[in-house]
């Protein structure tokens, strides 16, 4: 029954189960858990009020929350799938009480404690549905305000540099595009130090791509730090022997670069060329 109810989903299963055993179906006896008489065991599960879907199981999960736990509920979603409560605290209006609110959120299968003040979500599905139901303004709201409690708390940090792709995430969720580029930025110079080069691509394009979205912004001036996110990504490119994108990347930062910058605009016409230079195209490496 259970299988054919779950389609092997564990998280369905283990609710299932729950409810059974608060509408007394499963009953603890003699040492072990048992079920009534064979025929009336599948009748008493079939009338359980089961969930038709994932979300309405969670929100059967979540329905009961007063509004102190719902706060911290979409607060800690806010911070992700690890939940630390110091970053937490800030994002609350009343923090006094945090760590009893988390025991009941325990208590209830929603969180669970890792130790040393970290928790997380029992199940991702929770969080994402706890993320779902915020309203948008307060959303981006809870963002700033996480990120600006990690940059403190990572102030005298030795690892701050591990956090700045949570830093560069919660800015442009907050709206932040510019900060969020320059976290980004900082995020794929340290993971190309690092040779860890799919990172490094995939933080760059996201700065890239902050960069052009606020260059819509009133007063917005991003011609530098675009040009050099394009030249960081066309150096990465070209020592994993992506040419082509490369040499997009160089001719992308030429667009950017400023008139007055010779130096500059010299620097990306010889690196566009090497990108030539690497393929056999000597003609048009002369000619870049």
């Amino acid at each position: 029954y259970l299988a054919d109810q779950s389609e092997g989903n564990p998280f369905f299963v283990a609710e299932y189960l729950r409810v059974a055993v608060s509408e007394g179906i499963f009953k603890w006896c003699d040492g072990r858990w048992q079920l009534p008489g064979q025929s009336d065991a599948e009748h008493s599960l079939g009338a359980i009020p089961l969930p038709g879907s994932i979300m309405d199981l969670i929100g059967r999960h979540m329905r009961d929350l007063d509004c102190r736990h719902r706060e911290l509920v979409e607060a800690a979603s806010v911070l992700g799938k690890l939940i630390d409560v110091d970053l937490l605290k800030p994002l609350l209006n009343e923090s006094d009480s945090v760590y009893e609110l988390l025991a009941e959120l325990q208590r209830r299968q929603i969180l669970e404690s890792l130790g040393a003040g970290k928790y997380r979500f029992i199940h991702d599905k929770l969080r994402e549905f706890a993320y779902s139901r915020i309203n948008s303004n307060f959303r981006r709201a809870l963002h700033q305000k996480a990120a600006e409690a990690l940059e403190l708390v990572l102030t005298w940090s030795p690892d701050q540099a591990s956090a700045y792709p949570r830093l560069a995430h919660h800015w442009l969720r907050a709206g932040f595009l510019r900060k969020s580029a320059s976290y980004y930025l900082k995020a794929a110079d340290r993971a190309r130090a690092s040779h860890s080069n799919n990172d490094a691509i995939r933080f760059y394009e996201s700065s890239i791509e902050c960069l052009m979205r606020a260059n819509t912004e009133a007063g917005a001036d991003i011609t530098v730090p675009l040009m050099q996110a394009h030249e960081s990504l066309g150096e990465l490119l070209t020592t994993t022997g992506a040419h082509d994108k490369a040499a997009d990347c160089f001719h992308a930062a030429r667009a950017h670069a400023r008139a007055q910058d010779r130096l500059d605009r010299a620097r990306l016409i010889r690196k566009t060329g090497t990108t030539f230079t690497a393929r056999g195209q000597h003609t048009k490496a002369l000619d870049a």
